[in-house]
């Protein structure tokens, strides 16, 4: 008797889901890498353009909903980059982390100039501005589930 004939179909079945799963994970873990790995080099917080959702958009949803999430926003708030920072904050906000209140005082300090974006419109805010705003403006930046599955499928129809 072979020792591979003791698992019944239900088990088999049960093992491909759990692999199935772990896979699925994985390329998830990895996409929420990849997208704070281009947060950190944003130069505008644009998250909408004529042709739709920006990568800065879907990245940002990865970043957000992958578990993970309170790291990765308390190091982009750490970065050079302006619009990065605030993104991190806002990160923060979303996910009600402690770390948030810092984040936005650390902001508040900043002479730095932040462009924003709605459409085609850019429009340069001092930091400070903006980080008083922040718990207004933060939710603005969150899609709903289906306009983010929505985003990924045309980024990956597009390539």
């Amino acid at each position: 008797m072979r020792r591979g004939a003791d698992i019944s179909r239900s088990t088999r079945a049960g093992l491909v889901w759990v692999s199935v799963w772990v896979i699925l994970g994985l390329v998830a873990a990895g996409r929420a890498r990849s997208a704070a790995a281009h947060l950190r080099h944003v130069s505008a917080l644009d998250f909408f353009d004529l042709n739709g959702f920006t990568r800065e958009a879907r990245d940002f949803q990865w970043a957000l909903r992958v578990p993970g999430a309170e790291g990765r926003f308390s190091s982009l708030v750490n970065e050079d980059s302006p619009s990065a920072r605030v993104l991190g904050a806002c990160g923060l906000y979303l996910i009600r982390s402690d770390r948030f209140e810092s984040a936005r005082a650390r902001l508040s300090a900043e002479d730095s100039e932040v462009t924003t974006a709605a459409g085609c419109l850019r429009f340069s805010r001092p930091m400070r501005e903006l980080a008083a705003d922040l718990p207004a403006y933060c939710p603005h930046l969150v899609m709903n589930t289906s306009q983010w599955t929505l985003a990924e499928v045309g980024s990956l129809i597009e390539r």
